[in-house]
């Protein structure tokens, strides 16, 4: 007890001497940029055994005349000031700026023996401002005391780290050794605790005093913390030099410092993640990815957590050959407890944008904690992070993909959702973005039905593969799909009528089939398509195409011939002008050569089209498009034509145009338009004279005796 009792006086007397040894003024090291310090001082008589039920007052008790101020820290050198006990208050200029300064106060008598003393810690010193210490309550000398001791990390100090005792305002730092000494006055019993971020201590901490009512010094042992990085987490990938990617979801379940999960992308494939952690350093490798080019690779995540553990963040690497690889930046957000269980059926339906709401969707939400997953009308999973929930799915057509992405906001009932959603296609559509609802409960989802048909070149008649298929009512995008090697396509979506088939590829002019009605439970039959390269400036391309029967259906285009009164013919007998510039290739469809100002691309015989023809250089005056039954040719009473389903579209630039054939109407020569300059003039009339186009250079008998498989 003794020994105990000399060291702590020992202690306490060198740390006077540090603090009175520095002169009565600011001393030497002070920095450039400094500030003031004022305390309101509360002087406090009694005891160790009756000090936490001393009176407190304002006033100096009798024979103290004098008030010693000291501000001291690791990183400064101390500054002291005198002051009349009288004041009250005092107020230190001079010093050091800074953070986690300590204020030591000393009342002395006329002989300048110290017979109170007190202090206050953590005061932070702002440039050129003064600093309220607050109260710092004196109490008579020799009732303080001090800790002293050391705190290390694997054999070696550590600064920085905060000592204080629980429950009071007495703390320091520790200095670059991992030394401290810590002031403090006894009013019960304390706590001494070492805190630094991202490291834990040991022992946790020591009660001042202890059981023997000695008051000694305390070492502390720092390791490394791990942090804990368990659930569910939504993952936001930047590739450098790009933006903020849409996220995907990993889960992980932290073993020690091993990490084991799973990580969910965004075609609905779940992949094993592996990873480890260290303190707050996390790596996470997750085999089976897939980069730019769609070579699978192992995707490598490094990064750092925060102190709550709650958010991640790092660098990502995608390897792969030439330019496929991918490096950048990502963040991690980890899913708070959810606020409610969405498991059970729900209505779900869409609004894009500018459109009208559609649905409803019928899906199955099975809830596992964070992590959900549906099926139903769409196959996906989500997570739930509070109140808040994210969806993901992918609608695969032949060779491109819908990626759809929800997030939605989950009532306190727990039995709506209202959101937002994007979808993003692989094959280069343009996103389409809207809003959607869910109502739990029982779900009745609208009758299904299909389209199919088949598109084709407009320049050979032969079948187009790789085009993109998308079924519209109005704006909004029902349902895109890729059409196959074969040219034909088959897109479902729900029975109805009004409804806008488009076909769009790299290299070609959009094109649409209009009020096209769904059937519940059957497939809309020959909903075809024939698509034009695109044109250069000035061209003219004029596609013709029609129904089964009848079977065969001719194109002829009449036009200027520059300096002369006579008109060009072109039709399936004489399909170039001038006659003599255009070749022929191994199927019988027309090549162009330099020289060549219109043609007749691709004829057909045998129903459906496409007749193709273009006006490669187009001359003053008025060109004129006819479309003949050929099938029935010379009869004065016929309406095969009238009810062929016949369409001509007319392509200037990205621009199309669309004569549909009169119905109820006789007539075997359908007159379409006139053309004169850019301007074309619907002319729309059925007749069954076929004079209109006969041509000079043909004998008349010609029309007559034309036979399947004559045409080139």
């Amino acid at each position: 007890m003794m020994v105990n009792s000399f060291i702590t006086k020992l202690l306490y007397i060198l740390l006077l001497i540090s603090l009175i040894g520095c002169g009565s003024s600011s001393t030497t090291n002070v920095g450039s940029q400094t500030g003031s310090v004022t305390a309101q001082l509360h002087w406090t008589e009694g005891t160790n055994s009756s000090m936490s039920s001393g009176k407190q007052s304002a006033t100096a008790p009798q024979g103290v005349v004098t008030v010693r101020i000291v501000v001291s820290a690791s990183d400064m050198s101390n500054v002291q000031q005198d002051f009349p006990a009288s004041a009250g208050t005092g107020v230190i200029g001079g010093v050091p700026v800074g953070s986690n300064r300590t204020l030591t106060a000393q009342g002395l008598d006329a002989s300048g023996v110290v017979t109170h003393e007190g202090a206050k810690g953590n005061i932070t010193v702002q440039p050129e401002q003064t600093t309220d210490a607050g109260i710092v309550v004196m109490y008579p000398a020799g009732q303080t005391f001090t800790v002293s001791g050391r705190v290390t990390l694997n054999g070696s100090g550590l600064p920085g780290v905060t000592v204080s005792l629980q429950g009071t305002s007495f703390a320091t730092l520790t200095g670059s050794d991992g030394t401290y000494i810590l002031l403090g006055v006894p009013n019960a019993s304390y706590t001494v605790v070492a805190s630094l971020a991202g490291y834990t201590f040991a022992p946790a901490g020591r009660s001042i005093p202890d059981s023997n009512g000695n008051v000694t010094g305390q070492d502390f042992t720092a390791t490394v913390q791990t942090s804990t990085v368990s659930g569910t987490w939504t993952v936001f990938p930047t590739p450098q030099g790009g933006i903020e990617d849409l996220p995907f979801f990993i889960t992980i379940t932290q073993t020690g410092n091993s990490l084991s999960g799973t990580a969910f992308n965004e075609g609905n494939e779940v992949l094993t993640l592996s990873g480890t952690i260290s303190g707050n350093n996390v790596q996470l490798t997750i085999p089976g990815a897939k980069n730019l080019c769609d070579e699978v690779v192992t995707a490598t995540f490094t990064g750092t957590v925060s102190t709550d553990g709650n958010t991640m963040s790092g660098s990502y690497t995608l390897p792969g050959t030439a330019n496929c690889g991918e490096t950048g930046t990502w963040r991690g957000t980890k899913a708070q407890p959810p606020a409610t269980d969405i498991s059970g059926s729900w209505s779900v339906f869409n609004t894009p944008q500018g459109g009208t709401e559609q649905g409803p969707a019928c899906e199955t939400f099975t809830q596992a904690g964070n992590f959900l997953t549906f099926s139903g009308a769409y196959r996906g999973f989500g997570i739930i992070s509070g109140n808040t929930v994210q969806l993901r799915f992918v609608v695969s057509g032949s060779n491109c993909e819908n990626r759809v992405r929800m997030t939605g906001t989950i009532d306190s009932n727990g039995s709506s959702i209202n959101g937002t959603f994007t979808i993003t296609n692989s094959c280069g559509i343009p996103p389409v973005a809207g809003t959607w609802r869910a109502v739990k409960g029982a779900c009745s989802q609208p009758s299904q039905g299909t389209v199919s048909g088949t598109v084709t070149d407009a320049l050979n008649g032969l079948p187009l593969s790789g085009v993109t298929v998308r079924l519209l009512s109005g704006s909004t995008v029902i349902n895109a799909v890729t059409n196959n090697q074969d040219g034909t396509y088959s897109i479902t979506g729900p029975a109805g009528s009004g409804y806008t088939v488009e076909f769009s590829k790299t290299g070609y002019i959009t094109s649409t089939a209009s009020n096209i009605t769904i059937t519940a439970n059957s497939t809309t039959l020959n909903v075809n398509a024939t698509l034009s390269p695109l044109l250069q400036e000035g061209q003219t391309r004029i596609v013709l195409t029609w129904g089964e029967n009848p079977s065969d259906l001719d194109s002829h285009l009449t036009g200027p011939i520059p300096d002369s009164t006579q008109r060009f013919h072109i039709f399936y007998g004489d399909p170039c002008y001038p006659s003599d510039s255009c070749t022929f290739d191994n199927d019988g469809n027309t090549i162009p050569g330099s020289n060549t100002d219109a043609v007749l691309d691709h004829d057909d015989t045998s129903s459906f089209g496409p007749e193709t023809t273009t006006i490669v250089r187009q001359y003053s005056g008025a060109y004129r498009f006819y479309v003949h039954d050929f099938t029935n040719g010379g009869s004065t009473n016929n309406a095969a034509l009238s009810s062929s389903g016949a369409q001509v579209n007319v392509y200037q630039g990205n621009t199309q145009t669309t004569f549909n054939v009169p119905v109820n109407q006789v007539g075997t020569v359908w007159t379409v338009f006139e053309l004169n300059g850019n301007t074309i003039t619907p002319i729309n009339t059925l007749t069954s004279d076929e004079t209109v186009i006969q041509s000079a250079s043909l004998k008349a008998g010609l029309k007559k005796t034309k036979k399947r498989g004559t045409k080139r």
